[in-house]
């Protein structure tokens, strides 16, 4: 929970770097939140690390199923790095 309100805190001041070091452990766990996916998967994105935040996301739909903002937000970094393609259909 502390390491969640952290990196919403980083998130909201545009330290998405900081973020990272503190979720990447938490992606991992046998009972991960969405909370955790979403925020890593916006980071990746903020640091242009585009197919990373799609793979992280596309692990979150995975996981926890279907979200429209999640599917439009995917879009939106495949747009970023300039093109659909690997956007799961």
């Amino acid at each position: 929970e502390a390491a969640l309100a952290l990196a919403q805190a980083y998130l909201s001041l545009g330290e998405e770097s900081r973020i990272l070091p503190l979720l990447e452990p938490f992606l991992a766990a046998k009972a991960p939140k969405y909370e955790i996916f979403v925020l890593a998967g916006r980071a990746y994105g903020k640091l242009g690390e585009y197919e990373r935040a799609i793979a992280v996301l596309d692990q979150t739909v995975t996981r926890f199923g279907i979200n429209t903002m999640l599917l439009n937000e995917m879009g939106d970094l495949a747009e970023g790095k300039g093109g659909t393609s690997r956007i799961r259909r």
